[in-house]
């Protein structure tokens, strides 16, 4: 009895097999087309699947039909036929050449595009922790900044606090000795004399802070008008021969241009700011010798410079000089005075009028100021 429903089960049991092995490779096939272009490895595997499920389903077919026909579905004369030594040996060359296929498959296609994707991860991998450490420095410089500014800011402050104060303490001190009845006029001249100064000098920290913060908005405009070059730097060699000459030094101007010639259409506030924070620096920081200020026209860029015999810069704070509340040094500030913001100023203006200022300097022998702005005749 059992015999006998095994005779049947069997066939059932290998067509069985095969329905389900079609169902298979056409779902293998529907994502192999969806996928085709997604995952090489993918693509393979199904590509090998369905190379054992052509396998599975021969050998189904095959051993069905031989069972069916064992079993009495089919004629007899078709279980002698594929009893043949030849038909049963071909489900074994079946397997030995899909196996053979396989074999090729996984070692000229899938190793090396295995090798190619482990690669490729590596490689993604690398530029990932790269870029890390990259966002990594950058984050820190940006800390750094941050951190510098802070103190920057900070030493601002106090220079700012002491800036305002001496000059304030000058006035008010010398107003309330200015109230003496019986001060001499010679006294009274020379207490007038330190109150101006302190005036001016309370004026320019003034200035320079209004001026700093206008700035910083970036809603500056450029107002261009035509003006006398040569009037300009005289007029600003007349402000300023007065500074020197109190601290013994000369004051040289240089002009490039002839009188008739020199009309030029550009921003004159702008130059000025720019040219007196660089001449005003240049005298601050030069106790012997000279400061020289001019300007020449080469192809179309008016070339400004600004010399002095002073004390220089070294190479290393060329671009650290040109920040915000930035001296070379802290000694510096202490020794000279001043908020550390002439030449940010200067280069601030000289850039909205699409100018720049570069600098050569030996430690100790002075500094070359150059300010480049294009030159538009108005003569």
């Amino acid at each position: 009895m059992m015999n006998e429903a095994f005779r049947y089960i069997t066939p059932v049991t290998y067509f069985l097999i095969v329905v389900i092995w079609l169902y298979i490779i056409v779902f293998y096939f529907k994502r192999f087309r969806q996928r085709q272009k997604e995952d090489k490895l993918f693509n393979l595997l199904l590509f090998i699947l369905a190379i054992d499920a052509f396998r599975t389903i021969f050998e189904g077919v095959y051993f069905g039909i031989r069972h069916s026909a064992l079993a009495g579905f089919l004629p007899e004369s078709v279980f002698t036929v594929l009893s043949k030594p030849q038909y049963v040996f071909l489900p074994k060359v079946v397997t030995f050449l899909t196996g053979i296929l396989v074999l090729i498959i996984v070692l000229y296609r899938w190793m090396p595009a295995e090798l190619k994707q482990k690669k490729a991860m590596r490689k993604l991998v690398e530029e990932k922790n790269k870029m890390l450490i990259n966002q990594n420095a950058e984050l820190l410089k940006a800390k750094e900044r941050a951190e510098e500014s802070d103190k920057l800011k900070t030493a601002f402050l106090n220079n700012m606090s002491h800036e305002i104060r001496t000059p304030m303490n000058g006035i008010v001190g010398f107003s309330k000795l200015l109230n003496n009845a019986g001060l001499s006029s010679k006294k009274r001249e020379y207490y007038t004399q330190i109150i101006e100064n302190s005036s001016t000098q309370l004026l320019q920290v003034i200035n320079d802070i209004l001026e700093i913060s206008t700035l910083g908005t970036k809603q500056v405009m450029v107002e261009e008008s035509e003006f006398n070059l040569n009037e300009l730097f005289s007029e600003v060699y007349a402000i300023h021969k007065i500074k020197a000459d109190e601290q013994n030094i000369a004051l040289n101007i240089i002009k490039g241009l002839p009188d008739g010639k020199s009309m030029v259409k550009s921003d004159k506030m702008k130059i000025l700011k720019a040219l007196n924070n660089l001449i005003e620096n240049a005298i601050k920081f030069t106790s012997e010798g000279y400061v020289e200020f001019g300007y020449q026209v080469v192809d179309n860029d008016l070339i400004i410079h600004v010399k002095d015999t002073g004390i220089g810069i070294s190479t290393e704070n060329f671009e650290k000089i040109f920040g915000r509340f930035s001296q070379e040094e802290k000694s510096t500030s202490k020794l000279f005075g001043g908020l550390g913001l002439g030449l940010s100023i200067a280069k601030e203006n000289a850039e909205l009028i699409g100018g720049k200022i570069t600098l050569e300097s030996i430690k100790g022998k002075g500094t070359t100021f150059y300010l480049n702005i294009p030159f538009v005749s108005a003569g």
